[in-house]
């Protein structure tokens, strides 16, 4: 997110069934081409479970999902605590 810009970011329903904004990567590209095919919520997020816990455990981050809101470029880097 921190290296992202508006242009990175697209509503897809590839992760979940549901539709979500997120930074595009790899998986919402290669995945677009079933538009119309996917399942809805619970069933898309059952099927993609283990593909994004394996990505996240890999820091793989080309094939799990990397919600963002419209400007990521205003995101900052903080810990929570500090957040909070």
């Amino acid at each position: 997110i921190l290296n992202s810009k508006e242009t990175d970011t697209i509503v897809t329903n590839v992760f979940s069934g549901k539709n979500a904004r997120g930074i595009n990567n790899q998986f919402v590209k290669e995945m677009s081409q079933y538009q119309g095919e996917i399942p809805e919520y619970p069933i898309q997020n059952q099927l993609t479970n283990q593909i994004r816990k394996t990505a996240v455990q890999q820091r793989e981050s080309e094939l799990t999902h990397i919600w963002s809101g419209q400007s990521p470029r205003l995101a900052k880097k903080q810990k929570a605590e500090e957040l909070m």
